[in-house]
């Protein structure tokens, strides 16, 4: 049965991975709703609906037409996310630190992992780093129906400008939130600037402000019509926006972003896909350096089980 990874984390017995695990869905608060599935491979493949079976009615004693749906097989290919962990051996054998170096290096590759995680969801790309697997921006631009791209205006919108701008940005979002299979997404995810300038703009024009939710660790969450709202922060490097506002729209210039609406689901939506568990593996002292290896792997992947899974509405102005 498919899980969370917070609640796959709740049945591992080692408290090394078991803590990786943790800090990893305490820094990427989309890993409390993704579901997560097994692979029997690093190249699954997934049967995807591509047209469902007709129904009708009949008489007395009347057959029914066969129908069957029609499918499609499509590869998923997982990636090895991991690294390794060198602590020197006489830093272990210290007694008077107030942060033990080999949690603390643990503590920061964890994070590191979830980082790096939530940048490849939304934008890893084959075509320029095919070891990592592929972000939903790089499936809905070259695998989904044009339907899931919305255009917040040809040349960019300043979502800011003035009271029609603002109306026009929401009817937008909505725009979005609908394109999604017919049913709301779980998620809608972008940066810390957007986030800011929505609820700036319902507060000006309902004067009811975003509503709140709760995520796993008892942290606030922004919410639009219920639709938990998710800031994608910033790369492993601490200080490059996974969501920049350098999107090109028209004549705009390189000033714009976007949104993305998704919903998950194993076997009809989105969801998360791996070989194995996070692996944490202690090899000891290494013969060519005095180093205490701790390596840490995870193949992982997604997997995309219908079409209209996700959205993306483009061309927002929103710094």
């Amino acid at each position: 049965m498919a899980v969370t990874l917070a609640e796959r984390a709740k049945t591992m017995k080692d408290p090394l991975r078991k803590g990786i695990v943790q800090n990893i869905v305490m820094e990427s608060n989309l890993m409390e709703t993704i579901p997560w599935e097994d692979s029997k491979s690093l190249n699954a493949i997934v049967t995807r609906w591509q047209g469902l079976p007709s129904v009708g009615f009949r008489r007395l004693n009347e057959a029914y037409t066969e129908s069957t749906g029609t499918t499609e097989q499509v590869s998923e290919q997982l990636a090895i996310l991991g690294g390794d962990i060198n602590i020197d051996v006489v830093l272990l054998k210290e007694k008077d630190h107030i942060i033990d170096p080999r949690q603390n290096q643990i503590l920061m590759k964890s994070k590191s992992i979830a980082y790096t995680f939530n940048d490849y969801f939304i934008n890893g790309d084959p075509v320029t780093d095919p070891k990592g697997f592929k972000g939903i921006n790089y499936r809905i631009v070259n695998e989904l129906p044009a339907t899931q791209i919305i255009e917040a205006a040809a040349n960019g919108l300043d979502v800011d400008a003035d009271s029609a701008s603002k109306l026009t940005f929401l009817s937008k979002l909505e725009e979005l939130v609908y394109a999604v299979g017919g049913h709301l997404p779980d998620a809608l995810l972008m940066n810390k600037y957007t986030l800011l300038k929505l609820a700036q703009i319902i507060r000006e024009v309902s004067y009811t402000p975003l509503g709140e939710a709760q995520d796993l660790f008892g942290r606030p969450l922004r919410t639009f019509g219920g639709i938990k709202i998710y800031d994608m922060g910033v790369k492993a490097d601490q200080t490059t926006m996974i969501m920049p506002n350098t999107e090109a729209q028209g004549n705009s210039g390189a000033v714009c972003t976007s949104i993305y609406a998704v919903r998950f689901g194993v076997g009809d939506y989105l969801c998360g896909l791996q070989l194995n568990d996070l692996e944490t593996r202690v090899l000891g002292e290494q013969g060519d350096k005095p180093v205490d290896l701790i390596r840490i792997e995870w193949p992982v992947g997604l997997a995309a089980w219908v079409n209209l899974w996700g959205a993306r509405l483009r061309g927002l102005i929103t710094t």
